[in-house]
């Protein structure tokens, strides 16, 4: 009995996994699979936003945060403030891609993976967040 439990399950998990189709972004070699938060690097933001510099950048940090400094033409939603975060994120078009940052990326996986199960299609976590971003560009 115990295995035709597991079966079924590895049947439906390998059926969902055939549904699930990877989706490319503006950056080559960056892809999206729907439901699931990808992670990239701040170079590849940075290819991003050279390559479409209409991409939807989501700054999860304070507002204080932001305005000590922030990715150009960054979007600002504070993903501690928990009620209002799952309200301003509702406003936005779930079809678009978003590339969600914080300081060093603890809170940006917080926001992404509200963000999927609140029904994004597409969201990419920049690891290292705005300290890394920085770094970079010194």
């Amino acid at each position: 009995m115990n295995n035709w439990f597991f079966i079924a399950f590895l049947t439906l998990g390998a059926i969902a996994c055939a549904h699930a189709q990877s989706t490319e972004t503006v950056v080559p070699g960056v892809k999206t699979t729907p439901g699931v938060v990808t992670n990239i690097s701040v170079e590849q933001l940075a290819a991003a936003l050279a390559a479409d510099s209409a991409i939807h950048v989501l700054d999860v940090r304070s507002i204080q945060e932001y305005v000590g400094g922030h990715i150009a033409d960054a979007m600002q939603i504070d993903v501690l403030q928990n009620e209002k975060f799952k309200a301003e994120i509702q406003k936005l078009d779930k079809n678009q891609t978003y590339w969600v940052y914080c300081r060093s990326g603890h809170r940006s996986l917080i926001a992404a993976d509200e963000m999927i199960r609140s029904g994004f299609t597409s969201v990419i976590n920049v690891d290292g967040g705005f300290n890394a971003w920085s770094a970079r560009k010194q």
